[in-house]
């Protein structure tokens, strides 16, 4: 939408529950999985539509918690606060995998493997390109550096987590997720037929302009899915002369010219 602000924080509530996490009669249901639930459906849906208007490769979104869980039940079908949790981090620019070893399941208090800072300084660096010495000295590090370390906290750590796929928006950037062929034939006497390619199913509008822009057929107007696709186009009706036909999908469009002869 053209929002030049860079972090967007979301949030989402009610995971601050102690028992009846889960049913008695099933531990993958009842409200931590109804809540598991809700972040899965979101995300994807989320995913599905950045890849639709063809920013998934310019979007990053990490989890966050300010409290991690217990392994061992309380009695309660529930748990409590403890030390450790996950960060899940979605989107192209993800390095895929498991970050860190296996933690010791056998002991109550799952221990920390990284420092919260160190993800987000990781992310930073490799995702938002901000430069390691002011990561180090202005950031996160600067009390770490200078003074007593806090306990688990360190200096800065290079993670495998995230990297910068693409800057800018470019050409082909754009035709891989949304492209508009030339068609054929060209001129076009009494039929020319069109194809294009779209990477997500989403709502398709092709219409024929003449010289002044003004619409004096539409082609199609319908959901189309994911892939590429042909429309032939009847041209006897129309006087010779040049037009264009425009593809709209999204927030992407692209106008091409046709020419008709007799």
């Amino acid at each position: 939408m053209g929002v030049k602000t860079k972090v967007f924080l979301v949030k989402l509530g009610g995971f601050d529950t102690h028992a009846e996490q889960v049913e008695s009669y099933d531990p993958t249901m009842g409200q931590h999985a109804a809540l598991m639930y809700h972040i899965a459906s979101a995300m994807k849906a989320f995913q599905n539509d950045l890849k639709a208007r063809g920013l998934e490769d310019r979007v990053l979104t990490v989890t966050t918690s300010e409290f991690g869980r217990r392994v061992r039940a309380n009695g309660s079908y529930g748990t409590d606060h403890g030390t450790g949790a996950p960060v899940m981090i979605f989107g192209k620019g993800v390095q895929p995998g498991v970050v860190g070893k296996v933690p010791n399941m056998s002991l109550e208090n799952v221990e920390m493997q990284y420092d919260y800072r160190q993800i987000y300084a990781n992310l930073l660096r490799d995702w938002m390109l901000v430069d390691e010495n002011k990561i180090n000295n202005d950031i996160f590090f600067k009390d770490f550096l200078n003074g007593p370390k806090e306990e688990g906290a360190g200096n800065y750590e290079p993670l495998p987590l995230a990297q910068q796929v693409i800057s800018g928006v470019n050409d082909n950037f754009i035709s891989s997720r949304f492209n508009l062929e030339n068609c054929y034939p060209n001129p076009a006497r009494e039929h020319t037929t069109i194809r294009f390619t779209i990477n997500a199913t989403q709502m398709v509008s092709l219409s024929l302009k003449d010289l002044q822009g003004r619409t004096i057929k539409s082609v199609l107007a319908e959901e189309k899915p994911e892939g590429t696709h042909e429309v032939v186009i009847n041209v006897t009706s129309l006087p010779p002369g040049t037009y264009f036909y425009q593809l709209k999908t999204g927030f992407l469009q692209e106008t091409k010219k046709l020419i008709v002869i007799r």
